[in-house]
């Protein structure tokens, strides 16, 4: 059950305290996953760091997309690369679900990809796979496009962008 007082990875408010107090976007945004501003200092330190490890392990001009899953500050649990399969929305789903099996404890996944960071089709595709694993699986995984710019919620709109990213 979401906790109250949560941050980016646990929700804010329990479903019974929304109902009572009638106010659905932030708190119904934590609960689906979505990342809202204002974020904590640890939150956007960790975002920050996708960006950086991203920018530094892929050099390549052209790269897959690549979704990501994992917790905050913890090693990668798994990967879905592109390329490496024609990939349906059923396959996605299948591949995400399977991967959730393994771990426990807090989790987000991030899509990582070539570009800027208006929303492209890969973005969607991804992100409609995410709700779904959310709704199929009782989870609020949050979901973040990053590329060698920033990061970004699609479904929010929520991001940052920098012009010379640097190793703190």
């Amino acid at each position: 059950m979401p906790s109250v007082g949560g941050n980016l990875w646990r929700p804010f408010a329990s479903p019974s305290a929304l109902r009572d107090r009638g106010r659905v976007s932030r708190e119904t945004g934590a609960l689906l996953g979505t990342i809202e501003e204002p974020l904590s200092p640890p939150d956007l330190t960790l975002l920050r760091h996708l960006v950086v490890e991203h920018k530094a392990t892929e050099r390549r001009h052209r790269f897959p997309a690549v979704l990501h899953l994992g917790g905050p500050g913890r090693p990668e649990v798994g990967r879905i690369v592109e390329w490496e399969a024609d990939l349906d929305h059923a396959l996605r789903c299948d591949v995400l679900e399977a991967m959730l099996r393994r771990p426990a404890g807090p989790l987000m996944t991030w899509l990582t990809r070539p570009g800027g960071l208006e929303p492209q089709d890969v973005d969607l595709a991804w992100l409609r796979v995410v709700v779904a694993v959310n709704g199929e699986t009782g989870r609020s995984l949050p979901f973040v496009v990053v590329t060698r710019e920033g990061w970004r919620d699609p479904r929010s709109g929520v991001g940052r962008t920098w012009r010379r990213l640097r190793v703190r």
